[in-house]
């Protein structure tokens, strides 16, 4: 029995022995978990600044938000007018009896003021605060006589109550009060130059001093323009000359000579300075009177002795200022050229559109320019742009059929 016991305890030592030897390793346990975690983190690429990022308006400019404040709503930006325009708006003469109105960049075209179908309007101005237009159209019976709109047509007066037959040269005063007109009975009869103001119009022509203010006493007028300040109107015609004629103490003088050939004509002041721009010497070519571009000073007062200047622009039938008095151009019957005071250059607009007589305004903001031509692909006189930088035409109007007259170009402001 002891012998048994011996054994059976030897065999058990053995077996102890052959569990734990180094050759034969237990299975290693495995963490499922820590290997899905090791693997995911083995995974995720190498960060990059590759991230997309939402597009920001452009006049977006990022800021820290505040820390523990209250959220801030922004301040809405003041809208647009209604109507505005980058590149303004042109008015015009429509097919001779309505007056329209598009803006520069050819959108948003449409008629503004008419008094019917074949009741023509002529002679449109707009005054230099660019608040009103004015022009002559239709009165009572054959009469003509001169209205004034605001830029979107929605008000319409009558300024004059002469009951006359022939009304021109329509002229606002410096100050946007009053207009100052020819006038005349008949066509072809003598006429005297008037002055009314718009505001008492209702009562004319008490109520807005109605009144001749150059006894003319001729069918011949050239054109009227007023100084910057408004004491002196010049105006040709009459005897060929210009004239200058002193509101205030009633003294007229000739301010320069006919010279020859058809004298003097299209007088225009500079809207910004002492200077009077008138043409001279003109000879008829077709439709129109040419002649040379002069230049007078000075004419805040009635010079004893005036002296003009000629300047360098080609034969031409009628002058355009800009608006602050730093370009004249000169629209001639196949040209257009004008001359940059600041830099004391004269430059030809160049375009591949024929010119005919072309009547052009120029823009504001003296970005450009536009004239009148026939289109040469539709044979319909149009407006059309000039770019003054990169010496570039567009269209501007797409009319199916008619006639422009007497363009003006507004800021984009209705």
């Amino acid at each position: 029995m002891i012998r048994f016991l011996r054994c059976f305890g030897l065999l058990l030592c053995v077996l102890t022995a052959c569990q734990t030897s180094p050759t034969q390793p237990l299975p290693t346990l495995v963490n499922l978990d820590a290997i899905a975690t090791q693997t995911a983190l083995a995974n995720i690429p190498t960060a990059t600044n590759t991230r997309l990022v939402p597009t920001l308006l452009p006049t977006f400019t990022p800021t820290t938000p505040p820390t523990l404040e209250p959220t801030i709503t922004p301040v809405p930006a003041t809208p647009t007018p209604p109507g505005f325009s980058a590149t303004g708006r042109l008015y015009y003469i429509y097919n001779q009896d309505a007056i329209a109105v598009i803006n520069g960049d050819g959108t948003e075209g449409k008629i503004l003021v008419s008094f019917g179908v074949g009741r023509p309007i002529t002679d449109l101005t707009v005054s230099p605060d660019n608040q009103l237009l004015a022009y002559v159209a239709p009165g009572s019976g054959s009469a003509r006589e001169v209205y004034i709109s605001n830029l979107d047509g929605t008000y319409t007066q009558q300024v004059s109550c002469l009951g006359f037959n022939d009304v021109r040269y329509v002229t606002w005063t410096p100050d946007s009060q009053s207009l100052a007109f020819f006038a005349a009975g008949l066509l072809g009869q003598p006429g005297d130059l008037y002055l009314a103001s718009y505001i008492g119009a209702n009562d004319c022509p008490a109520g807005n001093n109605q009144r001749v203010i150059v006894p003319f006493q001729s069918p011949d007028i050239r054109g009227l323009t007023f100084n910057q300040a408004g004491t002196i109107l010049f105006y040709a015609g009459g005897g060929k000359d210009l004239f200058a004629w002193d509101l205030t103490s009633g003294r007229r003088a000739i301010m320069a000579y006919s010279g020859g050939y058809e004298g003097n004509f299209a007088p225009i002041h500079n809207p910004t300075s002492n200077q009077l721009a008138f043409l001279n010497g003109g000879q008829y070519d077709g439709q129109y009177l040419l002649g040379s571009t002069n230049l007078i000073d000075n004419t805040e007062s009635i010079p004893d002795n005036p002296a003009s200047s000629r300047a360098s622009l080609e034969a031409a039938w009628d002058l355009i200022w800009s608006r602050d008095g730093t370009l004249l151009l000169a629209a001639g019957k196949d040209t257009l050229v004008y001359s940059d005071f600041v830099t004391n250059q004269v430059k030809r607009v160049m375009t591949e559109i024929p010119l005919n007589f072309p009547q052009a305004v120029i823009r504001p903001d003296k970005q450009e320019m536009a004239f009148t031509a026939v289109d040469p692909e539709t044979g319909i006189q149009q407006i059309f742009g000039y770019d003054l930088q990169t010496s570039t035409t567009r269209p501007i109007t797409a009319h199916p059929e008619g006639s422009i007259t007497d363009v003006v170009w507004l800021e984009g402001n209705p």
